[in-house]
């Protein structure tokens, strides 16, 4: 037992230090292509979110960002990519944002993300109508599709946003909706996930490209992370081949 203990003990020390690693390179990263920012690949919904920004303050119409229903604990490379979207949205004085969500852990890290950065943008001079409004519609997968169409209810929307971990109840949110809105953007990691959401939307983004929501949307100094996964794959791939290539040559048995 004790020897269980002290190898628990040591794994989890040495994932801290690769998290602080992880970390150390990121920022080291972000201060060098800070200075000379390169061109990021095109993907079309990060492109059509400014578009749809600039709608919804023209016309005072509000966007519907939906979360999903995944948990902060299980999905929280998601929920960070998610609530980077959310806080660009708010950074471009969005008016009346609805943002819905099915689950507690989900709803905190919303509430603070998107209250904070419209708070920020806006100055504690901004009103309530101003802030966006971060609703817990369930504690459960089905119930977010009600939910999210009961709190949507009545409002003009210039569109709407499925970006998180969402699952099955995806397609139950994204066809049963009453609401009617000129565009919806969607992104998910999971492919699963994307077949209910992506039915009748604009453009849709899934698998890494979601995890890349951060860079996408607050371009200046956010370009570290999405470098050092890619360096990471590269390492990754190139550790494979060459122990496919050792195989091959006899080593290995």
């Amino acid at each position: 037992m004790n020897a269980l203990a002290d190898l628990s003990s040591v794994a989890g020390c040495l994932w801290l230090v690769a998290l602080a690693l992880y970390a150390l390179a990121t920022w080291l990263l972000d201060m060098r292509l800070s200075r000379r920012q390169r061109p990021l690949r095109t993907i079309t919904v990060y492109e059509r979110l400014a578009g749809l920004v600039s709608r919804s303050v023209e016309t005072d119409a509000a966007v519907h960002l939906s979360l999903g229903s995944g948990s902060l604990l299980t999905e929280a490379p998601q929920v960070a990519s998610a609530c980077a979207l959310g806080q660009r949205l708010m950074e471009g004085a969005l008016p009346r944002a609805l943002c819905t969500c099915g689950s507690p852990t989900l709803y905190v890290a919303a509430a603070g993300a998107l209250q904070g950065a419209a708070i920020g943008h806006g100055g504690e001079q901004q009103t309530a109508r101003e802030r966006p409004s971060v609703c817990l519609v369930g504690t459960e997968a089905a119930a977010l599709a009600p939910g999210a169409w009961d709190a949507a209810d009545g409002r003009q929307l210039a569109g709407e946003v499925f970006f998180g971990p969402f699952g099955a109840e995806g397609l139950l949110l994204a066809e049963g909706s009453p609401t009617v809105s000129p565009e919806r953007l969607v992104g998910t990691a999971e492919i699963d996930a994307l077949v209910g959401l992506s039915l009748g939307a604009s453009a849709w983004v899934v698998g890494e490209d979601v995890y890349a929501a951060r860079a996408y949307a607050h371009k200046d100094g956010q370009q570290g992370g999405l470098a050092l996964q890619d360096a990471i794959r590269v390492v990754l791939l190139l550790a494979v081949l060459a122990g496919l290539g050792l195989r091959l040559a006899g080593w290995g048995g």
